[in-house]
């Protein structure tokens, strides 16, 4: 006679996976987790048969593009959102990092969304010489788009500055041109 409850064993404890998984589940369910605040405390949560199923969640996540490739981590493609399928992908830690929320959070180049405060607003930054300016805020992201481009072209910088944003994705967020950039 079998008291106890038959565990599901999926033999993957010590897999790099495992330690991934609860640390997803510490910052989404846990406030004491230290990091709480920025997933769990902003309403990020972990997709609910995955928050009691490892196997379920290491089924779907090592069935993504990249997943074997050395150097990928596992990121979440709209940071507003949680871990959920359609919405993981394996990124090397460049592109994780500028889509974390301190670095780009409007989806804009030198333009992020700062909620801190009861209106959101969109800060503009620029990055000189190894350093970043702030270019200062602005309640809509056409209007920081907008304060970005105008600085770019007043100290005739070059567009170097603009390498990850699309041409059409700056012309259709500003009404202008991206500077040219010289040879």
């Amino acid at each position: 006679m079998e008291t106890k409850r038959k565990r599901n064993w999926h033999g993957l404890r010590y897999h790099r996976l495992y330690a991934i998984w609860c640390d997803i589940k510490e910052r989404c369910d846990n406030p004491n987790n230290k990091n709480y605040f920025d997933y769990g405390g902003r309403g990020i949560n972990i997709n609910d048969q995955w928050k009691y199923d490892f196997k379920s969640f290491y089924d779907y996540v090592t069935k993504l593009p990249d997943y074997n490739k050395r150097g990928m981590t596992l990121d979440r493609k709209n940071n507003n959102e949680g871990y959920e399928p359609n919405n993981l992908r394996w990124v090397d830690r460049v592109i994780q990092r500028h889509n974390s929320r301190c670095c780009n959070s409007s989806g804009f180049v030198g333009i992020q969304l700062d909620d801190r405060w009861k209106t959101s607003r969109y800060q503009a930054k620029i990055k000189i010489d190894g350093k970043y300016i702030s270019l200062g805020s602005r309640g809509t992201l056409i209007e920081a788009v907008k304060l970005r481009h105008q600085f770019i072209i007043e100290n005739n910088l070059k567009g170097g500055h603009l390498v990850n944003m699309k041409k059409e994705q700056f012309q259709i967020a500003s009404g202008h041109n991206p500077p040219k950039q010289e040879g």
